[in-house]
């Protein structure tokens, strides 16, 4: 896949978003963000291919939020700054801008809860009490 052309590089990265999207719908928050995640790392190799605004700029910009989406707002604050430095167009700093704060405000939240780590806590809690009381 090292010889992956920009246009390719995209391409993959907008079908892992694809899936990511498929999967949240879908209740699978882990592969979701796995996903978008995948997606992120191929939309950076695709700008890192890119020498031209406003190419580049919104490839970078496309990465953060990838990266947002997936759980990783260090990997989204680094490409979303990475993009301003690249002198991208008003337009395409405005948007990037706007992915560097979610990412910093998303920085700042504890981790969140997986929801089937929730589920087996409480199946696994329902079933203590079910035999406890059993036991009574």
């Amino acid at each position: 896949m090292n010889d992956f052309n920009c246009a390719q590089w995209h391409d993959l990265a907008m079908d892992f978003a694809d899936h990511g999207d498929y999967c949240r719908k879908a209740g699978r928050a882990a592969d979701s963000r796995e996903a978008f995640l995948y997606g992120a790392v191929c939309e950076k190799k695709a700008a890192d291919l890119e020498d031209t605004q406003p190419g580049k700029g919104i490839m970078l910009r496309s990465a953060a939020w990838l990266a947002l989406e997936g759980g990783a707002p260090p990997l989204a604050i680094m490409t979303a700054e990475e993009g301003l430095a690249s002198a991208p167009c008003e337009r395409t700093c405005n948007d990037l801008r706007e992915v560097l704060e979610a990412a910093k405000l998303a920085a700042e939240q504890p981790e969140p809860v997986e929801m089937a780590e929730v589920s087996e806590r409480l199946a696994a809690e329902v079933e203590r009490i079910g035999r406890r009381r059993g036991a009574d």
